[in-house]
């Protein structure tokens, strides 16, 4: 019935329906998202971090990403993007203004570049104790007060949740038994007007060293001690050459989630709502986290590798840093939000 020249062309037809057969069903079976019918998700978001997948970032942006795709029943999926894979704080902060990422962490110190008023947030002994810290970080008045002033700047990003963190403490190359010790002691700080400020109300001698050449200068003697998480402490190997651990434990930090506006104004009022549900939730995980991760360091720290763990007594510490606090918010006009901190704390 048919000449050789159409039994090749009807072979040659079945082949690519074959071919388009197969290739319509591996689309199908891989999927984008983790809901049970395989759809393909409405919505697929990146959140980038700065941390290690260790770290308490890495593990509260893990499980509000999971959240968030269970409650909107897989129409949402979004990937986490740890250890700065899509650039530092700064850039992805930059990465949200152009909509090219849609969530992201950055601490209180990259985020008062662009929110100067913020900067009040990394003041030391500002908070008693982990409670008050998370009940400032999910206060409405705080959050809306912040929100506000991101969208008058018109910063091209939104502020979804405060994300409390660890709390710092010093640590030194030689044994320090209370604040007569640290007068004059070269202690490495972190690029703000706040942190030296601070640490030269201490009446120590605050110098700004990048993170990654802490190790050096603590080793060549450029500064005696530096502060930090024992968590970081420990990922740093600081320990190697600073082992005294002295628990000052002046700040707790607060880093911050931000959702992109080009993403925000894409997704429905249920998403949204969702988000900023899962939000206030994740600071609770997130700070968990933190001071499970840093409990777990300092056991190993201590057994481990020999690290001297001093308990000083803080109360000199916070006497001379608490005028700061009433003059770093008139600098920065947030004193109504000092006022909002110290009322939460009672």
């Amino acid at each position: 019935m048919f000449n050789k020249k159409s039994r090749i062309l009807l072979l040659g037809l079945l082949v690519s329906l074959l071919i388009v057969g197969l290739v319509a069903c591996s689309n199908g079976g891989s999927g984008q998202s983790d809901n049970s019918g395989g759809d393909k998700p409405e919505f697929v978001l990146k959140f980038g971090h700065d941390q290690a997948s260790e770290h308490a970032y890495h593990q509260a942006a893990v499980w509000f990403a999971e959240e968030v795709n269970k409650r909107t029943d897989g129409r949402v999926k979004i990937d986490v993007f740890p250890n700065a894979q899509l650039g530092e704080e700064s850039t992805m902060l930059d990465s949200l203004k152009m909509g090219t990422l849609d969530f992201c962490i950055s601490s209180t110190s990259n985020a008062s570049s662009h929110v100067p008023q913020m900067g009040l947030l990394s003041t030391s002994y500002l908070f008693n104790d982990a409670d008050h810290l998370y009940k400032v970080a999910t206060d409405p008045d705080i959050i809306n007060k912040f929100d506000k002033l991101v969208s008058e700047k018109n910063l091209g990003f939104k502020l979804v949740t405060f994300l409390p963190n660890g709390l710092r403490s010093l640590y030194a190359t030689r044994e320090i038994k209370g604040i007569d010790d640290v007068q004059g002691m070269k202690v490495r700080v972190m690029s703000s007007p706040i942190e030296t400020k601070v640490w030269a109300a201490i009446g120590s001698k605050p110098t700004t060293v990048p993170f990654n050449e802490v190790y050096t200068a603590l080793q060549t003697n450029l500064v005696e001690g530096a502060e930090n998480t024992p968590s970081s402490y420990l990922t740093a190997k600081h320990y190697e050459v600073a082992p005294y651990f002295i628990e000052t434990g002046h700040e707790w930090l607060m880093s911050e989630v931000w959702i992109s506006n080009k993403t925000w104004e894409k997704l429905p009022e249920d998403i949204r709502k969702i988000i900023m549900e899962t939000g206030a939730e994740m600071a609770r995980y997130g700070l968990d986290k933190q001071l499970e991760n840093d409990a777990k360091a300092m056991e190993e720290l201590t057994s481990k590798y020999g690290v001297k763990d001093i308990k000083v007594d803080v109360a000199p510490f916070r006497e001379r840093v608490k005028p700061l606090h009433e003059q770093i918010a008139k600098e920065l006009g947030s004193e109504d939000v000092l006022a909002r901190i110290q009322e939460l704390g009672k």
